[in-house]
């Protein structure tokens, strides 16, 4: 951890350690999301015009990528999305197009079928490498299933908190023609954050595609969540007043 006087994002930095094993040099390049101030509409399938993340309508975001696997391009799977935060939340709205919306499951297995699995790593910290979730870690799922919106805590470290922090995330989950709209707010509280200017914290969500068949692809901003916990390839996101 270290301060710099000036933003680095978009630079490439370079770590050169110097041991009793030798010498080791590595470059990265800090790539960073803006999370502006900033509540969604919970009741509009309208997004923010801030905090506009990547739009995904292609194969391109799409895991697993396999010409066999049926995608039948953006109507079939797409995702607009944008981020924002005030002092009390983290918010995600989140609009997945969806010709065919399959969720009969409820809170334990909405992941199985059309649902938003989000994991944000608090601290940033996670290793290239080093699979599988650390005590900063979150995954929740979110899905509209037949008895309304649903929640769920995939991964948190302190399971004796589990049921009292879902309380607190306030989401609402309904469809507009073909969209799935998602408005999600979880509270800095429940992620032992504080909401400071210039905090950095790595973010992924993935939208589920079931349609009736299976599960068989999704679509996200990395991958690192489906297939395998990979909390190093998620987007790093910097709070911003």
């Amino acid at each position: 951890m270290f301060a710099a006087p000036s933003s680095l994002n978009g630079k490439e930095l370079t770590l050169r350690v110097d041991s009793t094993l030798g010498e080791l040099t590595a470059r990265y390049r800090a790539e960073f999301l803006p999370c502006p101030a900033g509540r969604p509409d919970f009741r509009s399938p309208e997004l923010p015009a801030a905090g506009r993340l990547p739009s995904m309508a292609s194969r391109d975001y799409l895991i697993p990528n396999d010409p066999e696997n049926g995608y039948d391009g953006p109507a079939d799977l797409s995702i607009e999305s944008a981020i924002g935060h005030d002092s009390d939340n983290l918010y995600l709205a989140i609009n997945v197009r969806d010709d065919v919306h399959f969720q009969p499951f409820s809170a334990g297995k909405l992941w199985a079928a059309d649902s938003i699995q989000l994991v944000i790593d608090t601290r940033a910290d996670a290793l290239p490498n080093v699979y599988g979730f650390a005590p900063d870690d979150y995954e929740m799922s979110f899905g509209l299933t037949p008895n309304g919106p649903d929640k769920e805590f995939d991964y948190i470290y302190e399971r004796g908190r589990a049921a009292a922090s879902l309380k607190q995330v306030e989401c609402n989950i309904f469809r507009s023609g073909d969209l799935t709209c998602y408005r999600i707010a979880i509270p800095w509280k429940v992620l032992n954050m504080e909401p400071e200017n210039g905090t950095v914290f790595g973010l992924n969500f993935i939208a589920n595609d079931h349609d009736g068949h299976g599960r068989n692809y999704w679509m996200g901003l990395t991958p690192g969540i489906g297939e395998a916990k990979n909390p190093y390839a998620y987007r790093k996101f910097i709070l911003q007043r």
